[in-house]
């Protein structure tokens, strides 16, 4: 049976989030304090007790999300997706989980993103319909990434017209 996982993006925030996690399971509680540690504050205290007000602020709402997925993913055992997927700033925690960023950068960028307030842009405004939260992240990395893509992608084209001609 194949399995897909689709994290999701901002709203799906709430007061408690995490804090079985922290408390049940050490490996959790690792990660989250590595993340207090990252983003200089202690993150922790408003998922687990902080208002419904207070983890609506996007520096907090963002990693909060990000936190929660990445961290119930890898503490799950068993847990081999054939496929991962994120919606808006889930995107990110599908990455990680894909193994493509690490938790750091994850979380990194992630605060970058809420620091940088990017705003959840209807898919209607663009003219393809689709909407990735990478367009704020042209990180000479990514930039690399896709030109070795293209360059591949180009490759195949032309090996295989070579193969046709012949």
């Amino acid at each position: 049976m194949s399995h897909a996982f689709v994290f999701p993006g901002q709203g799906a925030q709430f007061s408690g989030m995490g804090k079985n996690l922290y408390e049940q399971n050490t490996l959790a509680k690792e990660y989250f304090e590595q993340a207090n540690e990252i983003l200089g504050f202690r993150i922790t205290d408003t998922m687990f007790g902080g208002t419904d007000e207070e983890l609506k602020q996007t520096n907090v709402t963002q990693p909060a999300i990000f936190l929660h997925s990445v961290i119930l993913f890898n503490t799950t055992e068993g847990l081999q997706p054939n496929m991962v997927a994120g919606h808006s700033l889930g995107e990110f925690s599908a990455l990680v989980a894909n193994k493509v960023l690490s938790f750091e950068d994850g979380l990194r960028l992630v605060a970058k993103r809420a620091e940088a307030n990017v705003p959840d842009v209807p898919t209607t405004v663009f003219s393809g319909g689709y909407y990735s939260d990478f367009y704020a992240f042209r990180t000479s990395e990514i930039d690399r990434r896709r030109t070795l893509a293209k360059n591949q992608a180009v490759d195949a084209d032309t090996a295989e017209a070579s193969l046709k001609k012949h």
